[in-house]
């Protein structure tokens, strides 16, 4: 069973992300999403193929280790306010 704040984060991204039919389906069928399902609706970022998360992670880590920390402060601050209070 899931602790309440984690069925509140369910709730929010199938609030904010999923049209209400859809949404009805998943629940009622108690259907799983695909990738690419959900890369389509913007609930994540990055599809990687099988067998190159690690060397995509990589990338990605890289990319905010040489980033500029001030900026990324900025934009997590932008994101939590967004999730939090969108």
């Amino acid at each position: 069973m899931m602790d309440t704040s984690s069925e509140d984060s369910v709730r929010a991204v199938v609030r904010r992300y999923i049209p209400p039919e859809m949404a009805s389906d998943f629940y009622a069928m108690n259907r799983e999403m695909s990738a690419k399902e959900a890369h389509k609706l913007g609930i994540v970022e990055y599809l990687v193929e099988d067998g190159k998360f690690e060397e995509e992670l990589m990338q990605v880590a890289q990319a905010y280790v040489e980033g500029h920390t001030y900026a990324f402060a900025l934009v997590k601050r932008a994101v939590n306010l967004t999730v939090l209070w969108g």
